[in-house]
């Protein structure tokens, strides 16, 4: 690559002197070099070029030309401009003092340290080499006020993301320090300028990670609303829309549910380490935060910033969605406020324009998958009616999908609370007047669901079997039991039938109705008449504990005495509650039925035991 080459393309990446089309161009050009480098000639002649125009001390534009260049190739690709600011940093050149009090040079100067901390090995260059003059900028009262939000917002990234120091006093003093500058940051945000705002909420990103600076920013509803009206504007940019995210997410998160060993485990090295960096926050705090923000109309917002959503901005939305449906009183509001829409709209959209159909088989979905979207999706259908949930734009089938790919076990992207809420959600789909939505659930989930059920997990084998029960009050659940040509319905009776002895009782409970719903599909149910565990299961289910149960046992074997129309079918019934001594378990337990029509059946059933 030649030096005229490059001539021709740097110039063009600084910003303040180039048109958005011309730098749009030239950035291209640039990744298009990076991507044909095979050989790392590029990189050395970028770093020949740019030490040549730091050399070059006695012009002010060479130095900005230099720093502007780098910060463009970091926003390109991260790793090949550490690799070039490294090797600039290790030469000798000498940076004239003087023209750092040119406001514009010691801009663009900072601009580049900012890009350069996504980098550990460049954020210990910086504080070795200009922690001085960071603190300067901020302090000196001939900085103007850009350059004191990029040293302040540098400074929260080099204290934010620094190895966790062992001195309990350390970890204060930056604790204390974050907090401080996040204080001006905010001033900043109020005062609402165009020049400042990008650079300010950048630094608050990462100083909204701290327990402090998140008491002070929800208490500051003022700044709030300020960041929530910028983000619907049509003149913000992604990156601005990205920061504003982070901060709401920052502000909302809880706590990953840890099992007791691993919490065990997170004391004992906070306890090592002596530090209150991390101070644990409880629910109840992060709950109270969550009702600022809906108050405030977050979800107007999230609804601006998921029209055309870059990846990293879909799922900052989905994490924070799942955050405010966290908390069960907070989910008819979302509802009310297009939550639902706001979250389709992400699980049903590619990372192009072009749009996915409903319809679309799983396996053309793209692999870019939302899962927390999916996550808050599940935790808002488990609380609200799904036939009053939907708007006009989607109907409750186009939530069975991404809900359906929570339930892979394969992934370890979804802990298991993910599953466990996405079979509630599925249940209460299921309970949808519209039948489509269970024929989509039993089409696609049914692996998965024959999986579930004999989960050495007790939550989610219960849940599984209560969407079971669900399913198969309908044709196409039902079949998985009843349809004499599929091979796999006699193993699914047996599987039914031992959940029916699971020690869970709401586990017992929904197996039950399962059996007791499938009874009730009349001559279609005769294959439940030839299964002896079956009815040897209604017979020692009529002697449970619970009313529930015993009233769904006697359902079954009501409806498979005298619920058919094949008398051959009901006498083979009869001679097997006979053989399971299921004669004198009726007589007992025929009294603990309160339902009278059922009392009546239940006689009629005895009447022709004994005849």
């Amino acid at each position: 690559m030649s030096k005229e080459l490059l001539e021709d393309i740097l110039p063009f990446l600084d910003e303040k002197k180039s048109s958005s089309k011309d730098r749009a161009h030239a950035i291209v050009e640039l990744a298009g070099l990076f991507q044909r480098d095979s050989d790392g000639s590029c990189i050395n002649e970028i770093n020949a070029y740019l030490l040549n125009l730091l050399d070059d001390s006695a012009h002010g534009l060479s130095y900005r030309l230099a720093f502007s260049s780098l910060t463009s190739i970091f926003h390109i690709n991260l790793n090949v401009a550490s690799d070039i600011f490294q090797k600039l940093s290790k030469k000798q050149f000498k940076l004239s003092s003087n023209l750092f009090k040119d406001n514009e040079i010691l801009e663009s100067l900072l601009e580049l340290l900012s890009a350069a901390c996504g980098d550990k090995t460049n954020r210990d260059i910086i504080k070795a080499k200009y922690a001085d003059l960071l603190n300067q900028s901020i302090t000196s009262g001939k900085s103007n006020e850009i350059v004191k939000v990029l040293a302040a917002t540098i400074l929260i990234k080099l204290l934010a993301t620094t190895n966790q120091p062992t001195k309990e006093v350390q970890v204060q003093e930056n604790e204390e320090v974050i907090s401080t500058l996040a204080d001006m940051l905010r001033v900043v945000v109020l005062q609402n300028q165009q020049s400042t705002l990008g650079a300010a909420l950048e630094g608050l990103t990462y100083a909204s990670l701290n327990f402090e600076v998140k008491n002070k920013l929800i208490q500051d509803e003022q700044c709030l609303k300020i960041m929530l009206d910028t983000s619907k504007s049509q003149k913000t940019s992604p990156l601005i829309h990205f920061g504003i995210l982070t901060i709401l997410v920052n502000l909302t998160s809880y706590p990953a549910a840890l099992s007791k060993e691993d919490e065990d485990i997170r004391k004992l090295r906070a306890h090592a380490n002596s530090t209150t960096a991390n101070k644990d926050e409880s629910r109840n705090i992060i709950d109270d935060r969550n009702k600022v923000l809906l108050r405030l109309g977050v979800l107007s917002s999230l609804v601006v910033m998921s029209r055309q959503p870059t990846p990293n901005s879909g799922l900052a939305i989905g994490n924070l969605l799942k955050a405010l449906a966290t908390v069960s009183n907070n989910r008819s509001k979302i509802v009310q406020q297009g939550g639902i829409s706001i979250l389709l709209s992400l699980l049903t959209s590619s990372l192009t324009p072009a749009r996915i159909s409903l319809n679309t088989p799983e396996s053309s979905i793209p692999q870019t998958f939302n899962i927390p979207a999916a996550c808050a999706l599940a935790k808002i259908l488990i609380s609200v009616n799904p036939d009053l949930a939907f708007l006009s734009k989607y109907t409750p089938s186009a939530a069975v999908s991404p809900l359906v790919r929570l339930l892979d076990t394969s992934s370890d992207d979804v802990t298991l609370l993910d599953q466990f809420e996405s079979l509630l959600a599925l249940t209460n789909l299921a309970s949808s007047e519209k039948v489509d939505v269970s024929s989509l659930i039993v089409n696609n989930a049914w692996d998965s669901i024959e999986n579930l059920l004999i989960s050495n997990n007790i939550m989610i084998q219960r849940a599984t079997t209560e969407l079971v029960c669900n399913l198969v009050s309908t044709p196409a659940g039902a079949s998985k039991y009843l349809d004499a040509e599929d091979k796999d319905s006699h193993q699914n009776i047996r599987v039914l039938v031992a959940l029916s002895d699971a020690e869970d009782l709401k586990t017992r409970s929904a197996a039950s109705g399962a059996i007791a719903l499938l009874s009730e599909w009349g001559d279609e149910s005769k294959k439940l008449a030839y299964n002896e565990p079956l009815i040897q299961a209604l017979i020692r289910l009529i002697q449970d504990d619970d009313d529930g149960i015993r009233l769904r046992a006697a359902v079954g074997l009501r409806n498979l005495v005298i619920g058919v129309s094949d008398d051959e079918k009901s006498q083979i019934v009869l001679k097997l509650i006979r053989k399971f001594s299921g004669l004198s378990a009726l007589k007992t337990h025929i009294k603990k039925v309160h339902d009278v029509d059922l009392q009546r059946d239940l006689s009629i059933v005895l009447q022709k035991l004994v005849d």
